[in-house]
């Protein structure tokens, strides 16, 4: 079973290559952010983090160009417009990334796994409340325990996807639509995630597959552009 694993982990992977160069990132696309904070020693920087003033400069900066921020209230994700997202709720959201969007009233998804809720440095039932108080905050699902889904039971999968949306919806009390997997590369989430997605009543399941939603938009296995501190230059002269 082991060789068969690496197997398939060594195809999903190499497929994912191949459609990340088939379909490079065009202008647009939705955008995913982790922990956006000044603190010189969270364990998610440089790779997953960026500090405050280079998201404010990266904002700013799309709204200079005269980019389309989309809305995720619409009826579809129209290829072109930047749609901007973060996983794991991390708590700083609220102090740095948050307001700035507000400010210039670019709506955004904030997902969530439930077990890290009121954990060290993740939000609290009462903090998503007050995210929910804002005008332009969407909450989405982020699984239970953020495993990866590629090697677990069927149930397991049902329990990480469908579960999580109940318990969200529970605590939040309003319908959620949105999904990103946990990691959300291709080896990442396994052979029954996007049915289970579906299934539960999810929009849109979203992934990390940097590709070019115009010409890919599986919307059960949605792409999106991680921005970091190490990338984000880069990724504005692309938009």
């Amino acid at each position: 079973m082991r060789i068969i694993k690496k197997a398939d982990d060594y195809w999903r992977y190499n497929l994912q290559r191949l459609i990340q160069k088939k379909y490079p990132p065009q202008k647009g696309g939705v955008l995913v952010f982790h922990e956006v904070t000044d603190e010189p020693d969270t364990p998610m920087k440089p790779d997953y983090a960026i500090r405050t003033d280079e998201f404010t400069t990266f904002i700013d900066s799309l709204r200079e160009k005269k980019a389309f921020f989309g809305r995720f209230d619409e009826e579809a994700i129209k290829p072109g417009k930047i749609y901007i997202t973060f996983d794991d709720g991390f708590k700083s959201l609220l102090h740095t990334a948050i307001p700035v969007l507000e400010k210039r009233e670019i709506q955004y998804i904030v997902f969530v796994p439930t077990d890290y809720i009121g954990k060290p440095g993740y939000v609290t039932k009462e903090e998503l409340s007050e995210i929910l108080g804002k005008s332009n905050s969407v909450i989405g699902g982020h699984s239970k325990s953020h495993r990866r889904m590629h090697g677990l039971r069927l149930q397991e999968i049902k329990d990480e996807i469908t579960g999580s949306k109940k318990e969200l919806e529970d605590i939040i009390e309003r319908p959620v639509e949105y999904f990103a997997y946990p990691y959300g590369s291709m080896n990442a989430i396994g052979f029954f995630s996007k049915r289970a997605a579906k299934n539960a009543g999810y929009r849109y399941a979203f992934s990390t597959l940097c590709v070019d939603n115009r010409k890919y938009k599986d919307p059960f296995f949605y792409p999106r552009i991680t921005v970091t501190s190490n990338n984000y230059k880069q990724i504005l002269e692309m938009m």
